[in-house]
């Protein structure tokens, strides 16, 4: 999955950003507390985000986060991912169509 992060992080130019964990904690607290983060909150969090963070080691398989900070979020891209594994499964036996929900 993280693999996919990173393809997605570069071919979006940055848009594609699984590290922004910091941020979605932040406005998830916000919407439960009703209260909008102050400009201070969501700069401190701002700092713990961006994919600069993360260096995957392919060789190793081993995920290098230079910020102890950074928190990855999936959220984006775990679902479709785990469609389109589900999808990939159902093809190699054989099917010739088939619809994977998991909704």
């Amino acid at each position: 999955v993280l693999l996919k992060c990173d393809e997605w992080y570069q071919r979006s130019d940055g848009r594609f950003d699984a590290s922004v964990g910091k941020l979605t904690q932040l406005w998830r607290a916000s919407r439960r507390l009703r209260r909008l983060p102050t400009q201070e909150q969501i700069t401190q969090a701002q700092l713990h985000s961006g994919w600069h963070h993360i260096q995957l080691h392919l060789g190793q398989q081993q995920v290098q986060v230079h910020d102890p900070e950074v928190q990855i979020d999936l959220g984006g891209i775990a679902a479709g991912y785990m469609v389109d594994r589900a999808y990939d499964r159902l093809i190699q036996t054989g099917l010739n169509r088939c619809l994977v929900n998991l909704g």
